[in-house]
């Protein structure tokens, strides 16, 4: 992930999602600072019709109350709870229709109902976005296309997350410890099929 966002500078090579530089193909979200839920309509990026679908399609719309589009964003989102600020980024993902999406431990520190509410919706609304996933919670990436675990920064295992939990190795011990997770309802036939971008 440091790599990707040029953290750390490369010693050699080139990192490409589908054939581009990655900084050029990677969009970034501005911080979240005192505006109303309706920045990207006033900028003209979305009209409201498509900015009130996005908070619906993410969980959150219900929870701005009679304000809706009017409700203020206070500095870095601090008038809303983790779980919220981070689905409020995903409603701002949707909107400018995010091809890549990086998360870094994007279901830490919230609790279980809005976590559930989070999986349910990187599952349903981004089917025709590649995430890449720092995971806190397995059920986070317990059905993902690929799982790579690390430790000291080298690669220990890679490989889909059901044929790792199969071979006994280090990412079956982890499930086995953590119990099986609950997977958020599957993703109805309506739903986009997965479209996978190249890396």
């Amino acid at each position: 992930m440091g790599a990707l966002l040029r953290l750390v500078e490369l010693a050699g090579g080139r990192i490409l999602i589908d054939g581009q530089d990655e900084l050029l193909a990677l969009g970034f979200l501005p911080r979240l600072e005192c505006e109303g839920c309706n920045a990207e309509v006033q900028n003209g990026m979305s009209s409201a019709a498509e900015h009130q679908q996005a908070l619906v399609q993410t969980g959150l719309w219900k929870a701005l109350g009679e304000d809706g589009l009017d409700s203020t964003v206070q500095g870095r989102g601090a008038n809303f709870s983790v779980g919220q600020r981070q689905l409020l980024c995903f409603a701002r993902s949707l909107l400018r229709q995010a091809r890549v999406m990086l998360l870094d431990e994007a279901s830490a520190n919230i609790d279980a109902l809005t976590d559930a509410t989070l999986q349910k919706t990187l599952r349903t609304c981004f089917t025709g976005s590649t995430l890449l996933i720092i995971a806190h919670r397995l059920s986070t990436i317990a059905d993902a296309d690929l799982l790579v675990c690390m430790d000291k920064g080298k690669v220990v295992e890679a490989g889909p997350p059901a044929t790792l939990r199969r071979n006994g190795g280090v990412v079956a011990k982890m499930f086995a410890n953590a119990g099986e997770p609950e997977l958020p309802p599957a993703i109805s036939e309506g739903d986009l099929p997965s479209t996978k971008h190249s890396l």
